[in-house]
Parts: structure tokens; sequence; C-alpha cells
């Protein structure tokens, strides 16, 4: 299978005009950027369309690596390309910013993973990502859709799971089934919902009731 570069926004389509170019001449490139911003992958469509292979290296790396004009390597860091200390070295850098900088490229990055995680968890369901988590950039969105699609959907999947958890670990104690089944509904109802006041009307719960909960089990 084919490596593809999602590229909608003209930031991620300049983005990608440059890994051709550098794929296409064998340049050394440098791509930097956060956490989850598809450094990795970069680096790999690079090497997938680049008649060449580079050495593709952490920055990490660097320090030991023996850095040749003549070799086409890319690297992949955090570092600023301007605060690199081998930054001489590369003809030019890649910098891949936060999926806060260019939003109108997520829901696209939803949709391939929603497909993704669909044929790779064989599951065929539709979900609909109100809040999509963009906390670690792709890793975080990623990991939110496999989430949710691993999910019951249903209180019956949900009380088949619990039965099946108990089957198989019968050594917990009603309190902390109690106790982990409540936390995560909170820690759920969190992120769903903004106020404490909509978090009790919702699930119809005393606010008093309910900031003890959350003090005792997430505290605060």
């Amino acid at each position: 299978m084919g490596i593809e570069f999602i590229a909608v926004s003209d930031y991620l389509k300049k983005v990608k005009k440059v890994a051709e170019k550098g794929a296409q001449l064998q340049i050394s490139l440098y791509i930097w950027g956060e956490e989850g911003t598809g450094k990795h992958h970069l680096a790999r469509y690079i090497s997938y369309i680049s008649p060449v292979k580079p050495v593709i290296v952490e920055e990490s790396q660097l320090g030991g690596l023996k850095l040749e004009k003549n070799r086409f390597i890319v690297a992949v860091g955090k570092t600023p390309f301007g605060r690199l200390p081998q930054r001489y070295f590369f003809d030019t850098d890649i910098y891949l910013a936060p999926l806060t900088e260019h939003r109108e490229d997520i829901p696209f990055f939803v949709d391939h993973f929603i497909t993704q995680a669909r044929r790779e968890l064989k599951v065929d369901r539709a979900i609909s990502l109100q809040h999509p988590d963009i906390s670690q950039n792709l890793h975080s969105l990623k990991r939110q859709i496999y989430q949710m699609l691993l999910a019951p959907a249903s209180l019956e999947e949900l009380e088949e799971c619990s039965y099946n958890f108990f089957r198989f670990n019968p050594r917990y104690r009603w309190q902390e089934l109690e106790q982990s089944f409540i936390r995560g509904i909170l820690r759920g109802a969190k992120e769903v919902f903004k106020t404490k006041v909509q978090i009790s009307q919702q699930l119809k719960i005393n606010r008093v009731t309910l900031t003890k909960k959350m003090k005792e089990l997430l505290n605060g």
C-alpha cells in the first residue's frame, strides 16, 4: 500500500511541494515541529516517492552520524532549525505547525483516521466527532477516534463489557469497580460539558453530590 500525505490547506500544500522537490533532487532535509504533527510520516512519504531512498534519522542520532554533503539524509526532530547544531549540513528545513494553526485540515484527518480504524479494527460503525482532541495534534486525534470505535455504543454493549471484564477479572471488589466506573463517566463528562451545572443537568445528579464525587475521584 502506498503512502499518502494529506494536504488540504494552502499551508500543507506548500509543505508537500517542498517535500516532493526535496525527494526529487535528493537534498538533505530537517523536518521539525511539535509532537504528533506528522514529522515521521512526512519523512516516510519522502522516502516512498524518491527514486533514491534517504537515510531517515532522529535528531538525537545526528551527533554520531557522519554528515557529508553528498549523502541524502532526512532528519526528524523537535529542535527549531535555527538552534540545531548540525543545521549547516542540511539544504533546507520543513516546519510542521500544530493543528491549531491549520484547522481546515482537521476534518480530512478525521475522515482518514476513521477509514483507517474501521479497516484495522474491522468495525463498521458511524461515529460523530464533535470535539476533536488535538492536544497532541495527530496523535491524540487518532487515539480519540480509535477509542470511540472501540467503546460500547449502547448500554447493552456496556453491560456486556462489564460482564466480560469481571468474568476474567473476578479479584476486584464492589467499591473498586464502582469508583472506576464513576470516575470514567466523570472524566468523559468533563470533556463533553463545559460546566458542572451542565453535567449535573445531563446526569440528573445533585450538584453538591457531583462536586463531592469529582473531588473524591478526580481531585476536583
